[in-house]
Order: C-alpha cells, then structure tokens, then sequence
C-alpha cells in the first residue's frame, strides 16, 4: 500500500505541473497583460502612499526640502521603478521625474489630476497612452487634499517584463518536470509524518498522557484532523481534571464526616477509607487501618456480604469502650454482579448510654415509689386486718404511714421539680441580692441536724466577698441549693467540720463552696449530678437522689455552674454567681 500510494502521489504531481504549464501559457498569452499589470499597480500602491505621506510633511511645513528630497530618492527611476510626479492643490507640479517622455505625461496627467486632488485615489492597471498609473492624494492632519501624487510605470516594460517572465515560467516548469520526481518521494513522505505523529499522539491518549499535541501543519485536512485530535485531547484532559476535582472534593467531603466509611473488594481488600474510620476503631492519624486491632471484625463482616445473595448487613462491634455500629452495603455492577461493598461505621456509645440511662431512670423511680408504697400498703393490711390491738400500737403504725406518705410526696415533688427545670420553658427572675444574708443564715438553719450528726458548721467569708456581696440571681433558688449541698454534707459526710465558704472566682464571679470530711469516687464524681445516682449502690441511704440533679438544673438555668472535687481526704461542691447581667 506505501508503494502504491507513493506512486499515484508521484504521478499526480508529473500529470499535475505538466498541465499547469500547458494552461499558464495559454492564460497569459490571454490574460496575462493584464494581470501583471494589475500586480505592477498593486506593487506601486504602498509607494504612492509613502510618498504622499512625505509629501504632506513637506506641504505642511515638518521637514525641509533637503530632508524632503532625501526621503523619496530624488525622484530616481531606479529607486521606486516607476517615473514620480507630484503636484500641489493649485494642480502646480512641484517634483517629478526628468526624461525623454516628461512632457507627453504631464500633459496626458493633467485629466486625472483633478481627479485625485477631489480625494480619489486612482488605480489604471492599463491604459494605452501611459501604461501602469497609480494617483494618490497627498492628504493634511485634518484629511484636507493639498496635493497628489502619480507613480507611472511604462506600458512597454510591462510587456517587456511579461514576456520574460513566461519564457522563464516555461523554463523553470520544464525544469520542475524533470526534477521533480525525486523530491516529490520525499514530499510524499513528509506529507505522510502528520499522520504518523498524530497516530503516537493517539497512542499517548491512549495511556493517559493527555499534554502530547498534534503538530497542525500539512494540508488543511491534516491541520484539521490534527485540531480536532488536540481539541479531543483537550476536552478529555478538562473531563479528567474534573472528574479528579470530583473525585478529590468528594473525598474531602468524606473526609470531614465523623462517621468511618471503608470500600473492600470480594477479597476483602481495602480500596478506600477515611479519616474516620481510623478514629472511631481507636487508631491515629497516619495509622494503616489494617494494623489496628478492631478492624478485623469489620473485615470479617463486610467479607460476608458476597456470600450467597448479597444484601445489605448491619450489626455491632465494642471496642475501647464504645459501641460501634456497622452497615455493610454491597456495590452491584452492571450485570447484578456484587464485587465490592461499601462499610458505614457510627459510633453509638452516646445513644446506647442514654438508652440506657432511660432505663436506669424507669428503674429508679419504679424503685423509690415501691418502697413507701410497699410500706404503706403492709402497714394498712396490718390495721385492716386487726393484728394490730392496742391504740399505741395502732398510733405507731399510723406515724409510720404518715411518714412514708411525706417520703412519698417529697418523691413527686422532687420528679415534678425536675421536670420543670429541664422542660425550658421555667424562666426564673434574676436580679441584685445580698449573697452574706443565705451565707448566714444557712448555718442556723442546720445547726441542730449538725449537732446530731457530730458535725460543726464553718463560715469562710473571704474579706472581698464582705466588700462587696452583691451577686446578680434569683435567692430563693440560690437557697434551694445551698440547703441541699449542706444538708447532703451533714448526712453523707464523716464527722468532723462542714465549711462553708466563699470567695472570688473568674470572669467577676463569686464562688460558694459546701465542704465536709470524706470521698467519692473517681467514677462517681463523674456521674454525681445524674438522676437518682447514688454513691450508695443499693440506694438504701438516705434521700431520693434527686437533690442534686435539681440543684445542678437550678444553676444552669440561672447561668452559673456547679461542680464536684474529691481530694485529700475531703469533698467539694461548689457552685459559680455571676456579679452582674450577662445576658
């Protein structure tokens, strides 16, 4: 096929300039007179027009005569190859050039100076009297004609040059004919290189390298089949950029989400996971997710989605203390065909613990109220049934159910508080008060619970809280809770003193802490505000256990803070008043 291709390229070319050579000749003896002189006037334009620029400098006044002269050649023949005339606006002819045919073409110029001093630009390719004339106005800066130019070109060497140029044409044509076999093998040749570049241009795409260009040279279907293949290269090269931008903000997308995603094959080969995944199986950044020790119970699930019908599967790992929930969802192809599955990690510790809470809470308060409920109902079936005899007897068991009835309301009273506080809705009144007032008359009002307990009461009033005792909160609250930090410290605390003190804290605030002599649990501390959370396991000490949960709801709704320490042998609980409006 190259041979033949060659050989038909090669006779074209021969068949090719023999008949352009044929039909040139034929054309000018015809046409060609006036072709070339078209070409002559075309050749003389630009120099009519640089000449009349210079002349307008020198009309105007912008050069001398000398500089003028020196510009246009001196009107030489031999410079501009034509004869030079030129005239002012009063048709006076101020520079031409001098020969023996000077006179007959001033006089055969006089017609057409009108002409081009009216702003006409004139182009004669032919005329029998002259030959080759081309007029240009010699315009001012304000496009005023102050005069003309004519470039003339005799008609006789038009033809003289015409002639030779078809004696050489025909020449160099039956030259071309004889050398050009040889040249046109390498032609074809070169012809043919577009081609091949562009077929390894093709073949670069092909692997991915999208920055190879096809050179655009050669005929224009070349040049056009090379556009088009950069124009693909380009179009794939912007697809593939944004499908890589995609690709890229979708992983930052994925990336940023708290929950794990890990993508496996079949084999359980890791294709892809994120930043979560890592951390909520317990490793750290930079870690190989397969090194991590909790990985292989998800690998182990998301290998059992392919088996038999693949389906999505979901269940639960623990590992560090949290609960992990997983999602396998296998990925079908085209054909149905699962090949890789997508796992979705979430961490579900918060919600069991809650869950759980829920129902520890049920728990505790069906707790509490079957212990006075119990107590009341074997106490009425004892009076009911009329074991008991005597009216002491029966006045005792009427004492215990009375008192289990108060333990009973303060229960409800206590749920029903709680209630409130957390609900949102419970909007309490702050304003200015004297914080000294409660601080002493707390101890008066335990002073006797004390003594029974063994216990004294102490208040430490810092010398800046005296100056300035003012909070800004709402008493009676503020009270609500010192009395269940005291009373909790005189019941539950070991003997010896309960401190009572106050003193400045950050950001302008006072701080009162309720101290007595003891120790609670690291783990205990954690959870002390929580309902019905007793250091007392079998909840058969005293209180319902709600105390200090209302207290800690108190003060959050009033914008302070509560806290716990356990240290050196003593407790702490402290509560934060702001001095003034915050809000």
């Amino acid at each position: 096929m190259k041979t033949t291709f060659l050989a038909k390229i090669l006779i074209l070319i021969l068949a090719t300039v023999l008949l352009s050579t044929v039909l040139t000749v034929l054309f000018f003896n015809y046409t060609g007179i006036s072709i070339f002189a078209k070409q002559k006037a075309e050749e003389l334009s630009p120099r009519a027009k640089f000449i009349a620029e210079m002349t307008g400098e020198y009309l105007q006044g912008r050069v001398g005569s000398q500089t003028f002269e020196r510009a246009i050649g001196g009107m030489e023949y031999r410079i501009w190859d034509a004869s030079v005339y030129i005239y002012d606006s009063r048709q006076t002819v101020i520079a031409y050039y001098s020969n023996k045919n000077t006179s007959r073409y001033l006089g055969l110029l006089s017609k057409y100076v009108a002409n081009v001093l009216s702003g006409e630009t004139l182009t004669l390719p032919i005329t029998d009297d002259i030959g080759v004339l081309m007029g240009e106005p010699v315009l001012s800066d304000d496009n005023t004609v102050i005069g003309a130019v004519f470039l003339i070109k005799p008609m006789g060497e038009v033809e003289t040059a015409l002639g030779g140029l078809v004696i050489a044409l025909v020449i160099s044509m039956l030259v071309v004919v004889a050398i050009m076999m040889i040249p046109a093998y390498f032609t074809s040749k070169r012809m043919t290189r577009p081609l091949k570049q562009i077929t390894g241009v093709a073949l670069s795409m092909a692997k991915g390298d999208f920055s190879v260009r096809a050179e655009e040279e050669g005929s224009s279907e070349l040049v056009s089949l090379a556009k088009s293949f950069n124009l693909l290269s380009d179009e794939l090269s912007n697809t593939i950029s944004r499908l890589i931008f995609e690709k890229n903000k979708l992983r930052a997308v994925i990336n940023g989400i708290k929950e794990g995603i890990i993508a496996v094959d079949r084999e359980g080969y890791i294709l892809y996971y994120n930043d979560g995944a890592i951390k909520l199986l317990g490793g750290n950044e930079g870690d190989k997710i397969t090194d991590i020790v909790a990985y292989s119970d998800v690998s182990e699930a998301a290998v059992k989605v392919f088996d038999d019908e693949p389906c999505e599967h979901q269940g639960e790992i623990r590992t560090d203390g949290k609960i992990l929930a997983y999602s396998v969802t296998p990925l079908f192809d085209d054909g149905k065909v699962s090949r890789e599955a997508v796992v979705l990690l979430r961490d579900v510790t918060e919600s069991a613990r809650l869950e759980q809470t829920r129902r520890d809470y049920v728990a505790n308060v069906s707790h509490e109220l079957r212990t006075p409920i119990a107590s009341i109902r074997s106490l009425a079936d004892a009076l009911n049934d009329g074991l008991i005899k005597t009216d002491a007897d029966r006045a005792r068991y009427y004492g215990y159910i009375l008192k289990e009835s108060i333990r009973l309301s303060h229960l409800i009273d206590d749920l029903l508080e709680l209630s409130r506080l957390q609900s949102g809705t419970l909007v309490l009144e702050k304003y200015n008060f004297d914080i000294l007032e409660l601080l002493y008359d707390i101890p008066d009002r335990f002073s006797t619970l004390a003594q029974e307990n063994s216990m004294e009461i102490v208040l430490d009033v810092k010398d800046e809280i005296a100056k300035n005792p003012m909070v800004y909160s709402n008493p009676e609250r503020i009270e609500e809770v010192l009395v269940v930090l005291t009373d909790n410290a005189i019941k539950h605390g070991e003997k010896g003193e309960v401190i009572i003190s106050s003193s400045e804290g950050e950001d302008d605030e006072v701080v009162i802490t309720v101290s007595n002599n003891g120790e609670i649990a690291k783990e205990d501390i954690e959870h002390i505000f929580e309902r019905f959370y007793k250091v007392d396991k079998s909840h058969s000490g005293k209180g319902t256990g709600l105390g200090l949960s209302i207290a800690s709801e108190t003060v959050a709704l009033l914008g302070g803070r509560i806290w716990a320490k356990s240290a050196d042998g003593r407790v702490e609980f402290s509560v934060s008043l702001k001095r003034k409006d915050v809000e």
